[in-house]
């Protein structure tokens, strides 16, 4: 299955307002291509390219645990089905629990000064 690259579409098209068409019909001249980004030079950038890149290959892996339930190849129980399924969604809620500013704060817990 190709590769879709889902956040760059909706982050561009969150950060781009339309461009306004120009005022006169002259052919215009083709657009440079942009510059190569340096990791860690921007970090929204940094954010997209790891994030379509990790949520790529976690779908992938998904797909590969669904191929356990051809029972022509693959026996198992129920409890060894819903333990998969209870520790991925775990994992999920821990992860999505780390974007959330107030879990975060929560974690690191008040300063303490001792004299």
């Amino acid at each position: 299955m190709p590769r879709k690259n889902h956040f760059a579409d909706k982050i561009a098209a969150l950060s781009t307002k339309p461009a306004k068409a120009p005022k006169t019909v002259a052919p215009q001249p083709e657009a440079k291509a942009k510059p190569a980004v340096q990791r860690g030079k921007d970090k929204a950038a940094d954010f997209v390219r790891l994030a379509e890149k990790r949520h790529f290959a976690v779908i992938e892996k998904i797909r590969l645990v669904g191929n356990l339930s051809d029972t022509t190849n693959y026996v198992s129980t129920a409890d060894q089905v819903a333990m998969i399924f209870d520790s991925i969604q775990e994992e999920l809620n821990a992860a999505r629990a780390r974007f959330k500013v107030a879990d975060r704060k929560q974690k690191r817990g008040p300063l303490k000064l001792v004299a």
